[in-house]
């Protein structure tokens, strides 16, 4: 079992300020497809605001909006039967997608999941004095919180019997809370359905670990924020629980964060929280695409075992004289394995080829299939820039001492390294580098020779495992 879909729902409140940032962590930390429905005047068709996808559902008349946008984030899975949707509050963050997807990866695809299903342990005095509130129905039996539960839609439709309209299925709320929706009837009613119902499905349990009171493992609530809060039990609990050090998420295993509302009261704290999330999730994406890299052989039609088929010497060489500010050039790019070790650790670069066949390289289906293979990674880079012309052309765009470095890789026959290096010499500021490949004593090419009579005298060579080659010009 894998989530697909997100569910968010959220009236022309203040919880619609939340939106944009629920589509980020979905999208870069989670890898989830968000989705929101906004109660508001008039339906509409799927579209993408550009956070994610999003759908207007009418308002029916006489009801709070609010109480709509929680009641029908369950409803509305109905339009994804066949795609697993999980259920959040719009107003929570999570963050930790090794606990969402691992949690219920060996689950029928057919199987719900209610992933704190201990919320209102009756073991708990606190969770039982709630649930024993006069307002509550005596005969529910076990109660479950809204969010984070997980179906495809065809299986909450099956639990919940959202098969009808929506006015229809908030009937259903009011007719359980005495035609009142009171808070929490969304809650009764689930848990109800789940309890009560031959629904034929199979229910999975996760519990979570909850300790009085209401403190719930893996969870920042919104009192640990360093804000100033306007409700005595959040002052209260804040005063008794102290401030919360956000760098501490991935240590403490956090799963979720419930965020301080409203968002444009508490933006830049909640921003800051965002901003480090993300960040900490580019870095270790970057790690482990590093990772994978030095374990790609650059040609992949050649021995990976071969030294100056693999990574690691031009990844040392990255670390020592590439930055996040650099400009640069790589003059040869490929199937682009060493392009995208330079896009990780620059500013921008410049992947000049031609993709044509060559003495080198003749067969022209291998160097299709290059080409595609750049084209397929350099769609997740925004600071890669495609220049498909001959090199001595390429130069032309490019301003005299504009760039940090410029790493050559090329066609390796003597003339044309040569070529190569005094084209782009005069494009490379001054202290900046000129770098290359295959700097290596081999009959069949002239790398070295060639670097060697052009900078026989006051330059130093330095190499690299790899067979790179950098000089400071």
């Amino acid at each position: 079992m894998k989530i697909d879909k997100i569910i968010f729902a959220a009236d022309d409140s203040y919880f619609l300020d939340f939106w944009p940032i629920q589509s980020k962590i979905c999208k870069e930390v989670l890898n989830i497809e968000p989705v929101l429905f906004r109660i508001t005047e008039d339906d509409s068709e799927f579209y993408n605001d550009g956070n994610g996808l999003v759908k207007h559902i009418k308002k029916i008349k006489g009801i709070n909006t609010g109480a709509q946008a929680a009641i029908g984030r369950m409803f509305f899975t109905k339009y994804f039967p066949n795609d697993v949707c999980a259920v959040s509050d719009i107003d929570l963050l999570v963050i930790n997608k090794n606990y969402l997807q691992n949690s219920i990866k060996n689950f029928e695809e057919d199987s719900f999941v209610i992933y704190v299903s201990d919320a209102y342990d009756e073991n708990r005095t606190e969770a039982k004095e709630y649930v024993n509130q006069e307002f509550f129905e005596k005969n529910i039996g076990q109660l479950y919180p809204y969010f984070l539960n997980v179906g495809k839609g065809k299986t909450f439709n099956k639990i919940l019997d959202t098969d009808c309209s929506f006015s229809e299925y908030l009937y259903k709320h009011k007719e359980l809370g005495n035609k009142t929706l009171f808070w929490g009837v969304d809650e009764c009613y689930f848990s109800k359905c789940v309890n009560k119902k031959n629904h034929e499905v199979k229910i999975e349990k996760l519990i979570r670990g909850y300790e009085s009171p209401w403190k719930c493992s893996g969870r920042i609530e919104r009192h640990r924020f360093d804000v100033q809060l306007e409700f005595i039990n959040e002052i209260n609990s804040q005063k008794n629980e102290g401030i919360y050090d956000f760098k501490n998420l991935k240590k403490d295993n956090i799963i979720e964060i419930n965020l301080p509302r409203p968002y444009n009261r508490y933006k830049d704290e909640i921003d800051n929280v965002v901003n480090l999330i993300l960040e900490k999730e580019k870095n270790m994406k970057k790690k482990e695409k590093i990772k994978e890299l030095l374990l790609t052989p650059r040609m992949f039609y050649a021995d990976y075992g071969i030294r100056h088929n693999q990574l690691k010497g031009l990844k040392m060489l990255i670390d020592e004289y590439l930055n996040d500010n650099s400009v640069m050039v790589e003059i040869g790019s490929f199937a682009g394995v060493s392009s995208e070790l330079f896009a990780l650790h620059c500013k921008e670069l410049h992947c000049v080829d031609l993709w044509d066949p060559y003495w080198e390289i003749t067969d022209k289906q291998r160097i299709e299939f290059a080409e595609f293979s750049f084209d397929k990674m350099s769609k997740n880079y925004e600071n890669i820039y495609k220049v498909k012309k001959n090199s001595v052309e390429a130069s032309k765009d490019f301003k005299d001492g504009s760039l940090d470095l410029v790493y050559i890789d090329a066609a390796h026959d003597y003339d044309s390294v040569k070529q190569d290096i005094l084209t782009w010499l005069p494009k490379i500021k001054k202290g900046g580098f000129i770098a290359g490949h295959d700097y290596r004593y081999d009959p069949n090419i002239g790398v070295y020779e060639a670097v060697n009579d052009i900078f026989v005298n006051d330059y130093k060579i330095i190499s690299f495992p790899d067979s790179s080659f950098i000089i400071t010009v």
